[in-house]
């Protein structure tokens, strides 16, 4: 794992430090792999569940996904679909006394995930040609 510590995932060699072996492979995975595509992250929350790995524990892959929305890696139309999948597992797995706990996550992946939304629509729309006013129509381009 020492491999982690380079400039392309340098929060992911302390997340390794704060969370031992478990966390030591989905580093790993995730270097392996160069960054991770929504099709690595659906298995992995899928290998979370059936692991049934607490909170805590699921909130260090939350706050993967988040890195690597913040990358560019995941393309938007997943991302609902993360949602759910985040929600439904932080319900099953936080207990009766954290029961609010869920809600506050998912609002606040929710809001992450709306300011990378308005984040790609303004590149969007930058990328897009502005339309002049004063540029002549096509009818008097021609005369």
């Amino acid at each position: 794992m020492e491999a982690i510590s380079g400039a392309i995932w340098p929060g992911l060699f302390i997340l390794h430090l704060s969370h031992g072996p478990w966390m030591e492979s989905v580093c790993a995975a995730l270097w392996n792999r160069g960054g991770a595509d929504s099709n690595f992250l659906v298995k992995l929350l899928l290998r979370c569940r059936d692991a049934q790995l607490d909170p805590s524990e699921f909130a260090v892959i939350e706050s993967l996904i988040v890195v690597q929305n913040l990358q560019g890696l995941i393309l938007t139309p997943f991302l609902t679909d993360l949602q759910e999948r985040l929600h439904g597992f932080l319900w099953t797995h936080c207990s009766v006394t954290q029961a609010t706990a869920p809600t506050l996550r998912f609002a606040k992946f929710q809001m992450l995930v709306n300011q990378l939304r308005r984040v790609k629509a303004e590149q969007i729309q930058q990328e897009l040609p502005s339309l002049s006013l004063n540029a002549p129509t096509t009818s008097r381009a021609f005369r």
